[in-house]
């Protein structure tokens, strides 16, 4: 289909997914306070974030199921009505059981909104520029953290952790709106003339390699970044010393870089392939996934320029790994399977962020111990996600 209004329809898929991550991110640099608060270990703060994203896996997976046969518009609002209730449910929560539970809801409808929101751009974008597009929507992760997290985290230390909570369940009314008057009816993906089976997408995977291929290459790309992510803001705190505003200037300044960066990953990536920039910025992203995990510095320049660094390249090379996995099939089976891959990347993450709550512990002193094993499993995946990646084969498919 011919899209109109492209620029708004991505300005509001992009603040789909801030609003999205912010609410997921934020969660990060509060596990200091979030330990304190309700007398938690860093394994217990893991399961918060594992519980999340399990939760994500598993929606993302009976997705599969249902996501092809409704219009991607209604999905989406639904979705996101969803996403905004288990929200409101974290910001009321007082106790650690009922924060669990809550993180359950929202990671369950998290997990599909990332889903529809690449369906979507992979139905209505050509794949000549939808590596453009994706960095466009996926700007969204860095201008989370330069101004969603470190203003959440503002609002923390004037209010309550509750704050963020109601700060995104607010903005996300007006989010809701531009979904239902804004983005447009697609269901160029339904066949309104053919009833098909609802294990047909599974089918469909379980017979294509090159599918479960992508599915084996998401899952390790998560794995590469989510047992460094969830403790870095901890890290830094308790081992580098840093202060609570130094914390929300480490995200300020790399998200700040990373918002430059990522639409410059997209149009690299459009000009010279994404295999071949992905490559690149895959293998330079275990230099720094090395660095934060190994040096300890006094010096705040030192710490705020290795954090920067990992923000840059992380993300950058997930822009052409996206664009890489939403061209493995057409449109037809999009929703199903960027479903399933929302549930595999989900999968991944809780696997990640558990295997790293095992792992660290804090010592006497209250530094976080072990997290330079974490950095070597990164690196691992790391390179193991490029090597992946090079064998991924793009079909032939339309747009609408």
């Amino acid at each position: 289909m011919q899209l109109k209004n492209e620029r708004l329809v991505l300005f509001i898929l992009g603040a789909v997914q801030f609003t999205h991550i912010v609410e997921f991110m934020v969660m990060m640099p509060l596990s200091n306070q979030l330990q304190k608060v309700f007398t938690i270990t860093p394994a217990q703060f893991g399961y918060l974030v594992s519980s999340d994203t399990l939760s994500a896996g598993v929606t993302g997976f009976l997705g599969v199921f249902f996501l092809d046969t409704i219009d991607r518009k209604k999905a989406l609002f639904w979705i996101y009505v969803g996403f905004l209730i288990g929200t409101i449910s974290c910001a009321v929560s007082q106790t650690y059981i009922m924060l669990l539970l809550s993180r359950v809801i929202t990671g369950g409808f998290g997990g599909l909104i990332a889903a529809m929101v690449l369906a979507i751009v992979g139905d209505v974008i050509p794949e000549h520029r939808r590596g453009k597009a994706l960095g466009v929507v996926m700007t969204a992760f860095s201008l989370s953290a330069v101004f969603g997290v470190p203003f959440s985290l503002y609002l923390t230390q004037f209010f309550s952790w509750q704050a963020p909570f109601y700060f995104v369940s607010v903005l996300g009314l007006p989010v809701l709106l531009g979904i239902l008057f804004m983005v447009p009816s697609i269901s160029s993906h339904m066949n309104k003339n053919e009833k098909q089976s609802k294990l047909l997408p599974l089918k469909m995977i379980a017979k294509d390699d090159n599918v479960l291929l992508a599915l084996a290459f998401t899952f390790v790309l998560m794995l590469g970044q989510f047992t460094i992510i969830p403790f870095i803001a901890d890290y830094m705190e308790s081992n580098a010393g840093f202060s609570r505003n130094e914390v929300m200037l480490m995200y300020t300044i790399g998200g700040g870089l990373t918002a430059i960066a990522m639409p410059v990953f997209g149009r690299l990536s459009d000009r010279f392939g994404k295999p071949k920039i992905f490559t690149i910025a895959g293998l330079l992203t275990a230099i720094p996934f090395y660095l934060v995990t190994h040096v300890v510095s006094s010096n705040v320049i030192v710490m705020l320029i290795i954090s920067s660094l990992f923000f840059v390249l992380n993300s950058g090379r997930i822009v052409p790994a996206t664009a890489m996995v939403t061209a493995v099939v057409t449109n037809k089976s999009r929703g199903g399977f960027m479903s399933l891959r929302s549930s595999i990347q989900a999968l991944g993450m809780s696997f990640s962020a558990f295997l790293s709550g095992l792992i660290v512990y804090k010592n006497a002193d209250g530094q976080l111990m072990n997290y330079h094993y974490v950095g070597y499993i990164a690196i691992f995946a790391c390179i193991l996600a490029v090597y992946l990646g090079r064998k991924l084969k793009m079909v032939n498919q339309t747009v609408g």
